[in-house]
């Protein structure tokens, strides 16, 4: 094709003007030319990048994630590459990739380059413990692949680290890039929170949640001992209740954080993998016995103590249930059962507060304080209020001051019925 240039009236045509006018047509046939491959380059390939840079120790890089849906299971690494080079992966329009229940595999994908930073040896931790199985792949600029594998129905020997998080290790030295893929698939709830650390950060981390933790189950296991401890001398039911209990939520906080996969049975992952139904069912049903017993329910109303009743033997119909079937169709009965514990509980103690019964007053606070931690997570979770270390650990906060609380209630409780046995006492023989 001839281009052809008129040269407006008067203009004087010199070398420059030429060589002006040929870079411009080139150029423009250029941008032309690139403009329908802009058009196909895959936007979820910009989004997924993460650069690490000198000063810094860790990155969450939830957001940068990008993913593609697998329900029939068929892609392996090699056909994953391709399907992100013809641009099937989606950009994620949450903070933390989540998808709820779901039998579909996952594959997630993101290209790291260490651009400046001194660390060689980085921990890729995902920082939600009961995923099933997490499958990682490092592509390294020469093609290489390296592969590995963890999750909670997978040994816990086999993790980057004896960490209760899910972790990986990632060699990249500065100038390096990697490219990861990771492949999700749980009988629960799929969700990805990414976090990359230093080797060295990491291990601070760790050392810094072993001092949080070790505080607040030795809490839990002070109250444990202290409430048996007065079981024995009192005699009380509501104690009896109490102390399970506190035992049973001691083993569900233990199995829903990944501490009890690594430190009470590492090598169990199918009791592993059934602990969260197991326990969340026990836990219920002891709460549920405890606060019917504690709030005379039989007594204060009649109508409530059926729907503790009832919703009492549910959770005995769900513990065994738990050991049966698939997690994937009980933990959603399980999850459902403990949110309608949770209001029934909360609605029951206020109820018998508002009629003048004065024992439950420290009980209905001690609900509060858990419930107001569960929302207060929940809240940083979806980035309405900042992280830190409150919100961090939010429900362990709120789940140990409603321990101290109920304790705080039984007590309060023997005093209430202390003090009216001996007004009643008095009564009498002024009687006489």
């Amino acid at each position: 094709m001839a281009l052809f240039i008129r040269t407006p009236p008067g203009f004087r045509s010199t070398k420059t003007h030429n060589w002006l006018v040929s870079f411009l047509v080139i150029t423009g046939t250029l941008l032309v030319g690139l403009l329908p491959a802009a058009a196909r380059a895959d936007p979820a390939s910009a989004e997924a990048q993460v650069i690490l840079s000198q000063t810094m120790q860790n990155e969450n890089i939830s957001e940068k994630l990008v993913y593609l849906e697998d329900p029939q299971h068929q892609f392996n690494i090699r056909s994953i590459q391709k399907a992100r080079a013809d641009g099937q992966f989606k950009i994620s329009d949450k903070r933390v990739p989540s998808f709820g229940f779901t039998q579909s595999a996952y594959w997630f994908y993101v290209r790291v380059t260490n651009l400046d930073a001194e660390s060689k040896e980085w921990v890729l931790e995902t920082q939600y413990p009961i995923m099933d199985e997490i499958d990682a792949w490092f592509i390294g600029e020469d093609g290489n692949i390296e592969h590995q594998r963890a999750g909670d129905s997978v040994p816990f020997h086999e993790r980057a680290k004896p960490h209760y998080n899910i972790n990986f290790q990632l060699d990249l030295a500065p100038g390096e890039t990697r490219e990861i893929y990771l492949r999700g698939f749980t009988s629960g709830a799929v969700q990805m929170p990414l976090v990359i650390w230093t080797e060295d950060a990491f291990m601070a981390k760790a050392v810094n949640e072993q001092i949080v933790f070790g505080l607040y189950y030795g809490l839990i296991l002070a109250m444990l001992i202290y409430n048996a401890l007065l079981l024995a001398s009192l005699r009380d039911l509501n104690y009896l209740l109490y102390v399970c209990y506190i035992a049973s939520y001691g083993l569900f906080q233990l199995s829903l954080n990944g501490l009890g996969f690594q430190y009470l049975w590492p090598e169990s992952p199918w009791w592993n993998n059934r602990s969260i139904a197991t326990t969340i069912g026990i836990g219920m049903f002891f709460i549920l016995a405890f606060s019917r017993h504690f709030l005379q329910l039989r007594d204060n109303s009649p109508r409530l103590d059926l729907a503790f009743r009832g919703l009492m033997m549910f959770f005995v119909f769900l513990v065994p249930s738990a050991l049966v079937f698939p997690y994937k169709n009980v933990i959603p009965l399980a999850t459902f059962g403990a949110l309608v514990t949770a209001i029934l509980v909360f609605s029951a103690g206020t109820l018998c507060w508002w009629r003048g019964f004065k024992p439950a007053r420290y009980f209905i606070l001690s609900w509060m304080v858990l419930l107001g931690g569960m929302v207060l997570y929940t809240l940083k979770t979806f980035n309405v209020v900042p992280t830190n270390f409150i919100t961090e650990h939010a429900i362990q906060i709120g789940s140990a001051m409603e321990v101290v609380l109920l304790s705080f209630a039984l007590s309060d409780r023997i005093k209430i019925f202390t003090e009216l046995n001996e007004q009643a006492r008095i009564k009498t023989q002024n009687l006489l």
